[in-house]
Order: C-alpha cells, then structure tokens, then sequence
C-alpha cells in the first residue's frame, strides 16, 4: 500500500489545529516532561518541544512508520524522544514519570481503550494533567463514504473503537482522572467531496481509498453532497483531566 504519511502531513491541518488549541489550555513551562500520544508527522510535537525547551522533554509515540519517519526528518530538538510503536508497546523506564500526557484524535483507533486511559495515568506525576481528543461516532458523511467499499469498508469501521461522550467521562473518573474541563472544538470543513475525500483517505492511512469507488458510487455520492461538506460539528470531545 502506497503510504498516506506524506499526504496526512500536508492534509490533516485540522488535527494540527486543534491540537494545538489544545496545548494552550495546558501550562506548560521550560523543563516540563510530556508525553505525546500518536504524534504522527510532528506537527504539533513541535509545538510542544518548543514550549518544554532544552531542558525539558517529549516522548513522541507513533505506530505508523512512516510518519514518525516524516516527523523526525522535519523536527530535529534534541528535546523530542522519538518511539516508533504503540502506547501498549512503550515500557516505561523504572519511575518514569510525565507532567503532562497530550493526545488528539488518537484513543478512537486504540482497541483497549480501557489499558491505555491506565497507561496514561500511570505515566503521570501525582496531578499530572491530561489534554486528551477523540471522535465519538461517524457522521452520516463518513459513513456513505465507507458503505459502499463493502469489506474493505467493514475492515475501516472494524478500526475505529468508538464510545459516546458519557462513557469516555466515566472511563477518565473510574480510573483516576478528576475532569477539569470540556474543551469546544469546530467540526471540520470542506470546500467540496474531494477535498473531503483525500482528507480521509490520508487520516485513515489508506483504510478508505477513493479510486476503490466505482463511477457510480462517486456520482451517488456527489449528487447527494453537492456543496461544501461540514462534519464533526457533534462527534469531538476533548478535555482537560488531572491525576487524582
């Protein structure tokens, strides 16, 4: 499969965004130690790095290769600690401890959302703070997008762990977090279905693939989404938690 990593660097300007917006509701100071959860291609591990300093540090997590690849080759801080696997992967040093635990738009591709909440609150210093976004479910447009790819779109959905707003608020409480906050996000937009569609496709790290859609199926999909496409506007959550 061709990679998607360069594609997601260039297209997934909202993730950035909002991560980004996220890291401002956390006090970050110089020497902070932080831990960046799915930190893809960088973009905001950056940011990050920057605001801990030469003194502080960034665990940068990635599964995916390639665009941890991409991230180290942009970002070069001697600050950031690249790892290239899962967070159920990471063995923690003896007393490896973090001040802040930073993840956008990750846990809804972790499968044992339940061991990874405990990773993260394990990891944190007593009143360590949590900046955590997720999706909750799929709009409609996504789910139009994925229906008509048959097995490859039931493969895509067999991806995603999605869970309700309440039920990731209870998850963070049960386990040791106090949330300080509910961080309101833009859903995201799209001038037309293409742009929608590469957007996609690159998040999704090729799970989607548009050319797999038959002419018929575009046409179906483009007559019903004639305009630009807003989604997202209900299915984000994003808080600020802190270790009990």
């Amino acid at each position: 499969m061709l990679s998607q990593a360069p594609g997601y660097n260039k297209h997934a300007t909202k993730q950035h965004e909002d991560g980004k917006h996220l890291l401002t509701k956390l006090d970050i100071r110089q020497g902070n130690y932080i831990i960046d959860i799915g930190c893809g291609t960088g973009n905001v591990t950056n940011s990050i790095a920057n605001a801990v300093g030469g003194n502080g540090l960034v665990l940068a997590i990635d599964p995916d290769r390639d665009r941890i690849n991409i991230a180290k080759t942009q970002y070069l801080q001697p600050q950031i600690d690249w790892f290239e696997g899962s967070l159920d992967e990471y063995e923690p040093q003896v007393n490896e401890t973090f001040d802040f635990a930073f993840s956008n738009y990750v846990f809804h591709w972790i499968e044992n959302q339940t061991a990874g909440i405990k990773k993260v609150v394990n990891l944190l210093k007593p009143g360590g703070r949590f900046a955590f976004c997720c999706v909750t479910n799929h709009p409609i447009f996504i789910k139009d997008l994925i229906t008509p790819l048959g097995k490859d779109g039931e493969k895509l959905i067999s991806s995603l762990y999605y869970k309700n707003k309440t039920a990731w608020k209870e998850l963070f409480t049960k386990n040791g977090l106090s949330i300080n906050e509910i961080i309101a996000v833009d859903g995201y937009h799209f001038n037309d279905v293409e742009s929608a569609m590469i957007w996609w496709e690159v998040t999704t790290h090729g799970l989607f693939a548009k050319h797999k859609l038959s002419s018929e199926q575009m046409i179906t999909i483009k007559n019903k989404y004639p305009g630009e496409i807003n989604i997202f506007e209900e299915e984000i959550l994003c808080m600020i938690a802190t270790k009990k």
